[in-house]
């Protein structure tokens, strides 16, 4: 059998095929996060192309934690009726279907609300035009508990599992960069301390969803810019994840204002195929969990040749998909032309706040 349409079991959940649509943010939700017909027509389009996991594009759990306007939530009970109608019409073409959940910190536009946005320390977002307030130890309690309940949510809502965003300078990243998280007591400072935060949301998620439910995390490789978290810091993370029981490790990088996260079609070097794949080799041999590995894979071969070398797990994939949504299908058909994508980077709009959809394609 193709290595690319071997399936896989992450805990409970059995993929039918390599292939995972990596979390997009759609900028396409109702204003109070709901998920609308367009969305629902966006994912059935992804189920219908082959692929055998989807994990939606990031939701908040708590207003506060919001990135954007048109961002989806998962913060109320209110939002599952919807959300099981995505679910069943996803299920219908044998894929899978994981909800990422975040809380944004200091990463929030600075239209969202009138809130001053909340963090690990007192940061300016120069970018976002705003500065987050330090949270205190009981806010901290209250939003592990957030995402507690987002994840029952999750479960209650038929989802196949829950992941966590860790990474791409978003609240829990902040909490394990040190150029974010400036803080003196047992939430920063010491890498055990910095990961506190993202290791007690991953123990109260377990402890509301059960040992049986697919959990992930999308952690950092690294931060990448001066000062920030290490690659081997990074290891360290995905390794105490792994010991601690994580079902799945989506491997990226890059906190607010690194080269990973800036302008990446002015970066030549990122056009190059599968650039984190140097970090998946470090995280497999720490862990034993599956990996997902994403960035800039494009050719058939090349993603073959990274499952058959055990550098990754399973193949992560979000512009090639948005391009061309009938990309695994069409691999299977023999067509082994790489992928259409031309890695313009202009699928949300030159603001970068558009509705995410190919520009390029004529």
């Amino acid at each position: 059998m193709d290595t690319l349409f071997k399936p896989i079991r992450i805990n409970s959940m059995l993929l039918k095929n390599r292939f995972v649509r990596t979390a997009t943010a759609e900028r396409m939700a109702s204003q109070d996060g709901g998920f609308t017909q367009e969305m629902v027509n966006l994912y059935t389009r992804l189920a219908r192309g082959g692929v055998g996991l989807i994990i939606t594009g990031h939701s908040y759990i708590h207003p506060l934690g919001k990135a954007d306007r048109r961002m989806t939530g998962i913060h109320k009970d209110g939002l599952i009726p919807a959300l099981k109608k995505l679910v069943k019409e996803v299920h219908k073409f044998k894929t899978k279907i994981v909800m990422q959940i975040n809380h944004c910190g200091g990463m929030q536009d600075k239209d969202v609300g009138e809130e001053t946005p909340i963090g690990p320390s007192t940061i300016e977002y120069k970018p976002r035009g705003i500065t987050s307030r330090e949270m205190g130890p009981e806010e901290i309690e209250e939003v592990i508990d957030l995402f507690a309940q987002a994840s029952r949510r999750v479960k209650n809502a038929g989802f196949d599992g829950v992941e966590i965003h860790s990474v791409h300078g978003y609240l829990i990243n902040q909490f394990l960069s040190p150029v974010t998280n400036k803080r003196e007591d047992s939430w920063g400072g010491s890498l055990d301390n910095r990961m506190r935060f993202l290791l007690e949301v991953y123990s109260r998620i377990r402890e509301t969803v059960g040992k049986d439910y697919p959990v992930l995390a999308k952690i950092p490789a690294g931060d990448f810019i001066e000062g920030g978290l290490t690659v081997s810091e990074a290891c360290e993370v995905a390794r105490k994840l792994s010991e601690l029981g994580i079902d799945g490790i989506e491997l990226s990088g890059g906190l607010a204002g690194s080269r990973y996260r800036k302008g990446r079609k002015d970066l030549l070097w990122m056009r190059r195929e599968a650039y984190f794949r140097p970090y998946s080799e470090m995280v497999k041999k720490v862990t034993r969990v599956p990996l997902i590995l994403v960035g800039g894979l494009r050719k058939p071969e090349t993603m073959r040749k990274i499952l058959e070398e055990e550098a990754a797990d399973l193949i992560g994939l979000s512009r090639p998909l948005i391009r061309e949504p009938d990309f695994p299908n069409r691999i299977r058909r023999g067509n082994l032309r790489k992928a259409e994508c031309v890695s313009c980077n202009n699928c949300s709009g030159p603001s970068g706040r558009e509705p995410t959809k190919c520009r390029a394609k004529k």
